[in-house]
C-alpha cells in the first residue's frame, strides 16, 4: 500500500 492509503486505515484501525 501507498503510505497515503497506510496512513488512512492507520487512523480507523490502529495499531494495537
Amino acid at each position: 500500500m501507498t503510505s497515503s492509503v497506510s496512513r488512512l486505515i492507520n487512523l480507523p484501525s490502529p495499531v494495537r
